[in-house]
């Protein structure tokens, strides 16, 4: 399962990023429509994305104790600092963002 995971979230990766502004993936659409000042539609689809990575990663076994250590608005805070530390990959998918943001911080052993 977590090879499966692992090849979903590369090959998506893969794909995305000559797309990733066309479609409204990229990591700049994310920081956009996630920001402070957007209004409560844009805050829910924002922790639906952010918990589907995190649900997505968890099933694979990608991150460890997450689910039992973070509340949905830790993975959004997660998330937003992630995002907006690193403007220069806002050109980049999304999901490959908040992938290694949610890794980073719930590391599986070894």
């Amino acid at each position: 399962m977590r090879k499966l995971v692992l090849i979903m979230v590369v090959g998506s990766t893969l794909i995305a990023p000559a797309r990733a502004e066309q479609t409204g993936n990229s990591t700049g659409w994310f920081a956009e429509m996630c920001g402070e000042k957007q209004k409560a539609f844009s805050q829910g689809l924002c922790l639906g994305y952010a918990m589907g990575v995190a649900d997505a990663l968890d099933m694979g076994r990608m991150i460890c104790g997450a689910q039992a250590k973070a509340t949905y608005g830790q993975f959004m805070k997660l998330a937003e600092e992630h995002v907006k530390d690193n403007p220069e990959k806002h050109h980049t998918p999304a999901v490959l963002q908040l992938t290694y943001a949610f890794i980073g911080a719930f590391p599986c052993p070894k």
